[in-house]
């Protein structure tokens, strides 16, 4: 979670670490200054909804990252899908889940995380394991790419001696 350290000590809030918290924390900022709008993504746009959906999903649901999981390995890295796949198994109560982070493109990679590269995470009673997986295409054949390579480690999963 980013925020502003001065405008929360000014408010006299503490840095929130639940959702409760994040809603006190956003009150009590109003309070302070009207003018300030205390939260917010834009979610008009791709980047603003996968945001969202990684600081929700990698805290099983709720936005605070307790273990600062994106800030210190990435949204798209083996750690957070893990977490991602872990948290929607448990909310959910299935079986297994499957989490998929990546950059389809066409901007947004780095030499360590290229355009291309997308992390699968799966979640079973036998355990959680992810693995990376790389294609070279444009924005949407990347995500078609991305789509099948999960949901055949999910196939795989489901036929393995592990859970019969």
């Amino acid at each position: 979670m980013y925020y502003n350290a001065d405008i929360l000590k000014a408010a006299g809030v503490e840095v929130p670490t639940t959702w409760a918290e994040l809603k006190a924390a956003c009150e009590a900022i109003k309070a302070y200054d009207a003018n300030i709008y205390p939260w917010g993504i834009d979610m008009t746009v791709d980047e603003g909804q996968a945001c969202f959906a990684y600081y929700a999903w990698t805290n099983g649901g709720g936005f605070v990252d307790a273990k600062a999981i994106i800030n210190q390995y990435g949204a798209v890295s083996r750690e957070c899908v893990e977490k991602m796949a872990e948290g929607v198994r448990k909310l959910t109560g299935s079986d297994i889940s499957v989490a998929t982070s990546g950059i389809a493109g066409p901007g947004g990679g780095s030499k360590e995380k290229p355009v291309g590269l997308v992390w699968i995470g799966i979640s079973s009673p036998i355990g959680t394991r992810s693995l990376p997986f790389h294609h070279n295409g444009n924005r949407e054949e990347n995500i078609t790419a991305f789509t099948a390579a999960a949901l055949r480690e999910l196939l795989q999963e489901l036929q393995s001696e592990h859970l019969k």
